[in-house]
């Protein structure tokens, strides 16, 4: 009788043992894609900081500018002033 309970509870203790192996395995697979995800996000990020700092160079504003004739850009002294108000002026400027 104690031999039988004892067979049982080691098969019981060795599935539980195959079961969180298992659960393990598959937890490290999620991590191993979340990781693989992370490092092609990084890269994209990457890429994308080097287009914006490549669009903010001072030649590629001026030649974007120079493209769209529409847009006319004043100067702080040629801003339209608002209403005056407590007896001071404000002057618009776009920054």
């Amino acid at each position: 009788m104690r031999l039988a309970l004892i067979i049982i509870l080691l098969t019981v203790i060795a599935v539980g043992l195959v079961h969180i192996r298992s659960s393990e395995l598959r937890a490290a697979g999620e991590i191993q894609r979340i990781e693989i995800r992370q490092v092609k996000l990084r890269r994209k990020l990457w890429d994308q900081q080097g287009r914006i700092d490549r669009l903010k160079t001072p030649k590629d504003i001026l030649r974007r500018m120079e493209t769209m004739p529409s847009v006319n850009l004043v100067g702080a002294d040629e801003a339209p002033r608002l209403p005056e108000r407590d007896g001071g002026s404000t002057v618009i400027s776009r920054r």
